[in-house]
Formats: structure tokens, sequence, C-alpha cells
């Protein structure tokens, strides 16, 4: 058993080369190194304390997923939400940091239930060691040109009523549908995309927007 380890390595290798061998570009060199160096900093450690709830050496409870996911798994999505979220053209560290850990929070502790995604909200940041907001980063997301987390409640767009007027269509924004359009915007056109959740938590009425915002040919 290899583990998971090599499958993200080769995320890199394919994400840094780009058709190049990475030790024929020094610059490829710097940006693959710093990705595992990300590996190293996070992964193995969030990977522990969710499925182990390992911290420290120490086992504790580990966290519950609404769907239970394993350790490649999580890797796999990981990389994933990087391809969304991190454009290939993108080489500042200090960004790609940032970026990285708001992929953390969209990949592994996206299948968390509610209760358990404090806990890994505090155990991200104490690893981090980088300065993020106070709140949960839940509620954030990383602006490129910024530079800095914005609440999501920023991009929340004022409610028109439509017309003709629906009941069952509609959809009013809130914090979390904006959340969701942005995981399809990003994802769908990429990757498969899976939304998991309670009932009655807007899931089909989302992707049905979603859908709706496309070319229909």
């Amino acid at each position: 058993d290899l583990g998971y380890k090599p499958f993200y390595e080769r995320w890199v290798r394919l994400r840094c080369g780009d058709g190049v061998k990475i030790d024929d570009d020094p610059e490829k060199q710097s940006l693959a190194a710093f990705f595992m160096s990300l590996y190293d900093k996070y992964v193995a450690k969030l990977i522990d304390y969710i499925l182990a709830g390992l911290v420290d050496g120490e086992m504790g409870e580990k966290l519950k997923q609404v769907v239970p996911i394993t350790n490649i798994d999580m890797v796999r999505q990981l990389c994933s939400t990087l391809d969304a979220y991190v454009p290939l053209e993108l080489t500042e560290e200090s960004d790609i940091e940032q970026l990285f850990i708001f992929s953390l929070v969209w990949s592994m502790g996206a299948a968390l239930i509610e209760e358990c995604r404090p806990k890994f909200d505090l155990f991200l940041k104490k690893i981090s060691m980088e300065s993020l907001p106070s709140g949960s980063l839940y509620d954030f997301l990383y602006d490129m040109d910024q530079h800095k987390w914005m609440d999501w409640s920023e991009k929340v767009p004022e409610y028109i009523q439509p017309s003709p007027f629906v009941f069952s269509e509609i959809m009013v924004p809130t914090t979390d549908s904006v959340k969701y359009q942005s995981a399809l915007a990003h994802m769908a056109s990429r990757k498969p995309i899976l939304f998991v959740g309670e009932s009655g938590t807007a899931k089909t009425l989302t992707i049905q927007n979603y859908m709706a915002t496309l070319d229909a040919d």
C-alpha cells in the first residue's frame, strides 16, 4: 500500500510540469517544491485528525463525515479543488497558500457534519500559523485580486422577484447558496461534483438555477 502521497506527487508533477520536465526548469522546480511543502504542513495532519482524531501523537475523537470518505479520496478532492480555484499562472506563494487553505476547507472539510466543522476550523488555523480570519473559515473566501479574505456575505446579490412569479422556483440568495453556486461555477466544467446534505437545504434548486444560466447549446 503506497498510501495517498503518490497521488498528490503525481498531481504536482502534472500541475507544475505542464508538459515540461520539472528538472529542466528552476521556476517549475521551485513551485513544485512549494506545493510539496504545503502537503507536509497540512495534508497528513488533517487526514489523521479527521479519520483518527490524532493530535500531536495522541488519539482523540475522530470527526464525523456526512458521507464516509477515505484518505485518498480526500486528497483527490483537494487536488480537484485546487485545480478549480488556483489559476495555473499564479506563482505568488502567499496567495497560493491562502487558496490552498481555502481548498482544504472545501475538500476535506466540506464532508464534515455541521457539529464537527468548528473543530476542523480551529485545528486548521492551529497548524497554519498564517494570518487568517477570526471567524469560521467556512464563512470566508480568499480574494486574489485584493490579497485578502472576504466574508461570503459580501457576495450575496440583492434579491429581485422574478416575473412570472412561480413559488416553487423561488430562490432567495443566501451565503450558503452563493457558496454552492461558486463551487458549481468553478468545478462543474472540470470535474464531477456531488452535493450531499439534509433534505430541504436547496441542493436541487441550486443546481437547477445554475443549469439555467448555461448555454442550451
